[in-house]
């Protein structure tokens, strides 16, 4: 007879009863949902059975070494979560594979381990929420790549917006839409290799870069396809030299997207051309900002009062622009004379 600890948890404010007691491993399932093999174990479109999940949990390093933290202590710390109706292990498959691993060495003493049985009828989309408190809200164990891949679920499969996903695990809006923009463009692309994760966050998440593919049709394929083909070798490239090609530089941008230009290549042109420094870069936006027809016609209707004060501004910006003009003078012939001496 099995001897049962009743107990309850809170999962989205709503209190969930549930039961606990020592139970034979080999009833238990892993979960084919499960974040941290889920691309593992739906590779190829093929999903993957109990013992080739098993398989893939036992080469992993955290698993090796749960092993030996279990055995240590002479057991589990923290019991595995059940589904009750599916006797699925929701959370603690990693525990459950190191578990089964002691016990092909000794079948008698590692037979039953601590499991807590979450209700028959409890929903998926609590069972994913109560998921997300643990691995995103909570010890946050999961890499970034596996929590977009469980907030890209919840989003499709569980119909939540990503602004309650951000309530429901701490995290901000921005942040969810972010993740799981990115992991839907990788999924898209079919692209499931997970080293690859940073290349579509770093992609994605970019303002400067969603500007840049906005203005250039054809630039997010030629990324896309360069990504998954392994022709850009690091998330970096796109990161510190993509998000940093001026919209403006149109031939740039082009030679990419036609591949007569590398994004390396591309971002050393614009370099070359100043249009990556910051400094260049606001005063070149203040000029245009000048040189703008709807400048001048919102001068011409701004009123006697408001003009007065234009006026001042602009009497101030005439004597700084001449400052800069002559720093900017004697600095360009110490560049010179310097450059002179090699």
């Amino acid at each position: 007879m099995t001897n049962w600890e009743h107990g309850s948890i809170t999962i989205r404010g709503e209190e969930i009863a549930i039961k606990t007691a020592m139970y034979d491993h080999v009833d238990l399932k892993y979960f084919t949902d499960n974040p941290r093999i889920y691309s593992t174990v739906h590779e190829g479109g093929e999903q993957l059975d109990q013992v080739g999940i098993q398989q893939k949990l036992w080469k992993m390093d955290h698993v090796k070494e749960l092993k030996s933290d279990i055995k240590s202590n002479g057991g589990l710390i923290d019991p595995v979560i059940v589904h009750e109706k599916t006797l699925e292990v929701i959370e603690g498959n990693s525990r459950l594979a190191a578990y089964r691993k002691l016990a092909n060495d000794d079948p008698i003493k590692w037979g039953k381990l601590k499991c807590t049985f979450l209700p028959k009828e409890i929903s998926d989309s609590a069972v994913f929420a109560l998921l997300g408190q643990y691995h995103i809200k909570g010890k946050k164990d999961w890499s970034p790549y596996e929590q977009a891949g469980f907030l890209y679920r919840r989003h499709t499969e569980h119909h939540i917006s990503p602004s309650n996903l951000a309530k429901e695990l701490g995290m901000t809006a921005v942040s969810v839409t972010k993740l799981i923009r990115a992991y839907r463009k990788m999924v898209e692309n079919e692209d499931n290799d997970v080293t690859r994760w940073s290349y579509y966050y770093e992609f994605y998440s970019s303002t400067k870069i969603r500007k840049l593919i906005e203005d250039h049709s054809g630039l997010e394929k030629t990324v896309l396809s360069q990504i998954k083909g392994g022709e850009i070798k690091q998330a970096t490239v796109i990161r510190d030299q993509l998000s940093k090609i001026p919209r403006t530089k149109r031939k740039i941008v082009r030679d990419i997207i036609a591949g007569n230009s590398t994004i390396e290549k591309g971002f050393e042109r614009a370099e070359a051309s100043g249009s990556t420094n910051a400094l260049y870069n606001k005063i070149n936006k203040f000029r245009t900002w000048c040189d703008a027809t709807d400048t001048e016609q919102t001068l011409k209707k701004t009123d006697a009062a408001a003009m007065r004060k234009v006026s001042y501004e602009i009497d101030k910006l005439g004597k700084a622009t001449s400052r800069l003009k002559k720093l900017s003078t004697t600095m360009l012939v110490k560049i010179r004379s310097k450059a002179n001496q090699y």
